[in-house]
């Protein structure tokens, strides 16, 4: 798991790692030679997400890792700007780009830029200009 972001909860941590973990379950389930063909092309390798057979690879609970699923996908619905629910459509978000979505919409990046912007820092102004920053950081 990528552990190195401040910004991130631990919830949108494991989120981002099973994004990663799917990628890698359907990489690993290709001939080598299907793989650099893709990897030329640039082709996308995600055409259906098997849930149950990423849980019990990963050691995981079903049920936890659906509702986690769940809230991944709209993530990248909200990173595409559409309401597909197509694998094929939702894994085309490089990995990065879903990254900088999750960290731009965190408590602690929103803190960090109020502090920078030098706001009153009171817990109701703070508050307040969550809304302020959350609504301008939607241009990604």
């Amino acid at each position: 798991m990528n552990t190195n972001s401040i910004y991130l909860t631990l919830a949108e941590k494991e989120k981002y790692a099973l994004s990663l973990d799917i990628t890698n379950v359907k990489w690993d389930e290709l001939p080598v030679k299907k793989r650099i063909s893709m990897a030329r092309q640039v082709d996308y390798l995600i055409d259906d997400v098997n849930l149950k057979q990423v849980a019990a690879l990963l050691d995981r609970n079903y049920g936890s890792l659906y509702n986690m699923y769940m809230s991944m996908v709209g993530d990248l619905q909200a990173v595409l700007g559409t309401d597909t629910d197509d694998a094929r459509q939702l894994f085309k978000v490089p990995s990065d780009a879903y990254h900088f979505y999750m960290v731009k919409n965190s408590d602690v990046y929103d803190f960090v830029q109020i502090l920078l912007h030098g706001f009153n820092v009171s817990f109701q102004s703070f508050w307040e200009s969550i809304k302020v920053v959350r609504r301008q950081s939607y241009d990604i």
